[in-house]
C-alpha cells in the first residue's frame, strides 16, 4: 500500500521497474528506465551495468561494447571480460552471415582480446583464414584451438576434411593424427 502512495517519478520506481522488466525479458521497457536514472546518476556501476546487459540482450552491440568498456575502466570483472568477448563474437557472427569476411575476423580478433581461452573463436577464424587462403594463420588458429580444447580433435578433423576437403584440411588431419 505504501508503494502506491510514492511519487511515480520517484527513481527507486523507476529502478524497481527496470528491474521487473529486466528480469522478465522485457528489454524494451527496461531501456529506457535504466537510461533515464542514468541520466540522473552517471557513474552507477550498477545502472551502467544492467543498461549494458539491456542493449546487448537487444543486439545493439555496439552500444554495449562503449558500455562494457567503460565498466572495466572502473572496475575488472571477468562478467564483463565475458560479455565483451560474447558482443564482439556476435558482431563477428552478423558479418560473416553478411559475407564480410575481413571484418567479421576484426570482432573475432577483437573478442580474443577479452576471452583468449574461447576455442570457438579460434575456430572461427580459422574458417575465414582457410577461405582467404592464408595457411599459416588457419594452422595457427587451429593450434590455438586445440590447446584449448585437446579434446576437440574429432570437431577439427571433421569440418576440415570431412565437411570441406582442402589441402590445408589434409594436411592438419595428417599433422594431427601423427
Amino acid at each position: 500500500i505504501s508503494f502506491l502512495n510514492l511519487n511515480p517519478k520517484s527513481n527507486e520506481i523507476k529502478f524497481c521497474l527496470a528491474e521487473l522488466y529486466h528480469d522478465g525479458q522485457n528489454y524494451e521497457k527496461a531501456l529506457p528506465l535504466y537510461s533515464d536514472l542514468l541520466d540522473e546518476d552517471k557513474e552507477n556501476y550498477d545502472l551502467m551495468y544492467n543498461k549494458a546487459l539491456v542493449l546487448h540482450a537487444l543486439k545493439n552491440y555496439d552500444e554495449s561494447i562503449s558500455l562494457y568498456k567503460i565498466l572495466l575502466d572502473k572496475k575488472q570483472d571477468l562478467k564483463i571480460y565475458s560479455n565483451l568477448a560474447a558482443a564482439y563474437i556476435e558482431l563477428g557472427n552478423q558479418t560473416v552471415n553478411k559475407n564480410d569476411n575481413n571484418k567479421a575476423i576484426e570482432y573475432y580478433e577483437e573478442a580474443l582480446k577479452y576471452d583468449a581461452s574461447n576455442s570457438n573463436i579460434y575456430l572461427e577464424l580459422a574458417n575465414l583464414y582457410e577461405k582467404q587462403g592464408l595457411t599459416s594463420k588457419v594452422f595457427e588458429s587451429y593450434e590455438r584451438a586445440l590447446e584449448i580444447n585437446p579434446d576437440n580433435n574429432a570437431v577439427l578433423i571433421g569440418n576440415t576434411c570431412g565437411m570441406r576437403p582442402t589441402s590445408c584440411g589434409d594436411q592438419l588431419a595428417k599433422a594431427v593424427m601423427s
